[in-house]
């Protein structure tokens, strides 16, 4: 079950120069600024990742605009985000240990970073349709393996309703006015 108190969404390399090969992007990038704003709604703190900004741009304009002040990416050239320092160090300054996950590629770097999330003991629920890669079966595949390996398979919405946990709050009226 996730609770605010303990998780972290954590955006991987939703970058302006892979998106046009990517499988369903327009819904990718849509799920994925809506699931962000939802992260600021249930006051969770939010990483970011860019893998070699220089080559491959930076983070999607709409995803920087739901972001605001939190886009403050990590820049990484490890396939797994874990595999950069300052991630590890971020991640770890936030003291939590239920991982939103989402981005791209599902079968690379979500991959990589949820498998290796997962061998230190954190609880990684990654977003079904704020993930996807080049081709539709590489995400299938993906998905399926993260969940074999130990990831709970969630949505944005489901994610964020879990987080709100109450109706009739201000912040669920807002997420109901953004969803609809």
């Amino acid at each position: 079950m996730l609770v605010p108190e303990k998780a972290v969404l954590v955006v991987i390399d939703v970058q302006q120069k892979l998106l046009p090969s990517i499988h369903d992007k327009e819904s990718l990038l849509k799920q994925t600024a809506l699931l962000v704003r939802g992260a600021h709604l249930t006051k969770i703190p939010i990483l970011l990742t860019e893998q070699y900004p220089a080559g491959l741009g930076k983070t999607d304009p709409d995803v920087i605009d739901a972001l605001g002040s939190a886009y403050q990416p990590i820049v990484k050239s490890t396939i797994s985000s874990l595999g950069e320092s300052k991630f590890q160090s971020a991640l770890s300054a936030t003291g939590r240990d239920q991982i939103i996950l989402c981005g791209i590629e599902a079968h690379v770097c979500v991959y990589q970073t949820a498998r290796d999330l997962l061998a230190e003991g954190k609880s990684v629920y990654l977003v079904s349709d704020c993930v996807s890669s080049r081709k539709e079966s590489d995400k299938d595949i993906a998905l399926r393996q993260m969940y074999q390996l130990g990831c709970s398979l969630s949505t944005c919405e489901m994610a964020v309703f879990e987080l709100l946990k109450v109706s009739g709050t201000p912040e669920f009226k807002e997420w109901i006015r953004l969803i609809r």
